[in-house]
């Protein structure tokens, strides 16, 4: 494959991504992370991070209106002991268990809103979504599902404020955890502008078009790319 096909898969693989994030508040990792394993590994995971930080702040400031900022502080103030966790745990027992967890928790978080009435946004549950979601950001680069689900029964605008705005939040803090315990890999991060002009195309698409999607299949499309995700961690892991 020469530099110009991948260069190109590169930018339509985010441009996508980058797309369902600004409909749905997250989803671009989903489609990021398993095409660059396979051909520029050197992209994750930090400048995915950060790109994926970058898209999620974008989003939840177009929906600023919409957010919740006692929701968010609540978000952050419990995803903060998942991120520190999460980076700890990695160092101990390795990443291919700890995505084997994620991907069975998000999986049964997602058959119980498909099979009982959606859970309304109570401080228990979001805090354990809070806390769940720095775990798998800190672990597998994921932030958006457990969010998503814990709000599920919120209007679409204000989950999806407050899915990109903790995605963006809990990004940084991963990323400042993960310095601090992997400085080495700060060096990846010259590989972040390839992904730039994807990230620029998906969320010029979705300003031109911003209510394409309706509630009810935002809501399909919730649960569906956070069951997208549990098997993407879980093959990842079972697969190697």
């Amino acid at each position: 494959m020469t530099v110009f096909v991948l260069l190109v898969g590169l930018t339509l693989v985010v441009a996508a991504g980058a797309y369902v994030q600004a409909s749905i508040g997250f989803g671009l990792n989903l489609l990021l992370v398993p095409f660059a394993l396979l051909l520029a590994p050197h992209v994750v995971p930090l400048p995915a991070l950060v790109v994926n930080g970058a898209v999620s702040a974008l989003v939840a400031r177009t929906d600023r209106g919409h957010l919740d900022r006692r929701l968010l502080w609540l978000l952050t103030v419990t995803g903060l002991p998942g991120v520190v966790l999460g980076v700890f745990l990695s160092t101990i027992i390795g990443a291919r268990p700890l995505a084997v967890c994620g991907g069975v928790f998000v999986l049964v978080a997602v058959a119980l809103s498909v099979h009982e009435p959606v859970v309304r946004a109570r401080p228990a549950t979001v805090g354990v979504a809070g806390f769940a979601a720095g775990l798998l950001a800190s672990t597998t680069a994921l932030t958006g599902p457990p969010v998503a689900l814990a709000l599920g029964a919120e209007p679409p605008a204000r989950r999806r404020a407050a899915v990109a705005a903790s995605g963006a939040v809990l990004t940084a803090l991963t990323l400042a955890c993960g310095a601090i315990a992997h400085p080495t890999a700060l060096s990846t991060l010259r590989w972040l502008p390839v992904l730039i002009p994807g990230a620029a195309l998906g969320l010029f698409a979705a300003h031109r078009s911003p209510d394409a999607i309706p509630p009810t299949t935002q809501r399909v499309a919730t649960l569906g790319v956070s069951a997208a995700a549990a098997l993407l961690l879980l093959t990842r892991a079972l697969l190697g």
